[in-house]
């Protein structure tokens, strides 16, 4: 996974993305540490969701998005849901 240059880079990346347009991506990550920095326990990693586009350079942890970004994030997640959820 290449995320945006660790957790100080992921935040700042996450003020400027744009939601609409930015692809997601969800896989198991240390709640502690989403970007793998430090060397954490297997027992703690769980789902965590990610976002990207072009310009952010790597995926940015969703726990660095602001609460309105966020909020935006896990619409498009329930959107994507219902939209697939007949798909076979």
């Amino acid at each position: 996974m290449n995320c945006s240059n660790g957790p100080r880079a992921g935040k700042r990346a996450a003020l400027a993305i744009d939601i609409e347009s930015c692809e997601l991506g969800q896989w198991k990550s240390c709640a502690a540490d989403p970007y793998g920095v430090l060397e954490m326990s297997l027992e703690d990693f769980v789902a965590k969701w990610f976002v990207r586009t072009p310009e952010s350079r790597g995926w940015i942890a969703a726990v660095d998005l602001p609460g309105d970004k966020y909020e935006a994030m896990m619409d498009k997640v329930a959107q994507h849901a219902l939209t697939t959820a007949g798909a076979v």
